[in-house]
């Protein structure tokens, strides 16, 4: 399997061995300030104040010049998963798209959830991969890689621990650059994919909150994503990764925890799923 990450997402993929084995590259995201979001970030280390800035919406004409080149450049062979950001990347527009790349080339887009940015990249293409180790990575549409997400992913109570005890606020702050800093107090954040609500559910040190979720779903293993912060002693995390404090939100420290499912194996439930691109 084929994946392309935007850049809002993951900034680089060195140093983690989620990526190990799997054709993971990723997408330059284009600011009003600069064409790449790592370069613009790489110029603020080291300033005071802090730096909003804010994401180049590409025209439809744009986005599939960019597409039909990649496709072309790479000579990819099967489907390519394209993890987006919704706030950086409209569904939409490329659905459309995808469908102007057929039959010639197959794009699945796939959208990170609010929140959960980096751990969803992760976990989508753990989840993809087992899809495609039974299913073959040549029979995996956009339907049906939906399908398997919604019922191995996206349907999962997750927490966030942030400094700050508003999402809103946590969301904005991906768009702007903060200074390196110590933050004393944190919340977590409960997130019920049912009803698509957070609720805050504690305050207090990353490693008390990160206890408490863990104390309280010990039937459970955990995968982790961690920035500016480190788990201690927390054996029911199975899957863990840092993330530099470059990516965003630039500087601000956060963990994601998602709960593992004992069996993600069970591709063959997505078998009767039409192969058609709908």
């Amino acid at each position: 399997m084929n994946y392309l990450i935007e850049e809002s997402i993951f900034l680089h993929l060195d140093g983690f061995s989620w990526n190990e084995g799997r054709q993971i590259s990723v997408r330059e995201d284009s600011t009003t300030q600069s064409n790449s979001l790592s370069n613009l970030i790489a110029g603020y280390q080291g300033s005071v104040f802090p730096r909003p800035f804010k994401f180049r919406k590409l025209t439809t004409h744009e986005e599939l010049q960019y597409f039909t080149e990649y496709f072309k450049e790479q000579a990819v062979k099967g489907p390519v998963v394209y993890v987006y950001n919704p706030a950086v990347t409209g569904a939409e527009k490329l659905l459309r798209i995808r469908n102007w790349l057929l039959p010639e080339y197959r794009l699945i887009p796939v959208a990170v959830r609010e929140g959960f940015q980096a751990m969803d990249a992760v976990n989508i293409t753990r989840c993809l991969e087992t899809l495609a180790a039974d299913l073959g990575a040549e029979n995996i549409t956009s339907k049906g890689a939906a399908e398997y997400l919604n019922k191995h992913l996206y349907s999962n109570k997750a927490w966030l621990i942030t400094p700050y005890k508003k999402i809103t606020v946590y969301e904005k702050k991906r768009r702007t650059m903060q200074k390196d800093k110590q933050y004393k107090n944190f919340y977590i954040h409960e997130y019920t994919p049912e009803t698509g609500i957070w609720k805050v559910t504690g305050k207090g040190k990353v490693n008390e909150l990160c206890e408490e979720v863990l104390n309280n779903n010990r039937d459970n293993d955990f995968a982790a994503v961690c920035k500016g912060c480190e788990l201690e002693n927390n054996v029911n995390v199975k899957n863990s990764i840092t993330v530099p404090n470059s990516n965003l939100p630039v500087n601000i420290p956060f963990v994601q925890l998602l709960p593992l499912k004992t069996n993600i194996t069970e591709a063959h439930q997505v078998k009767n799923y039409s192969l058609a691109e709908k």
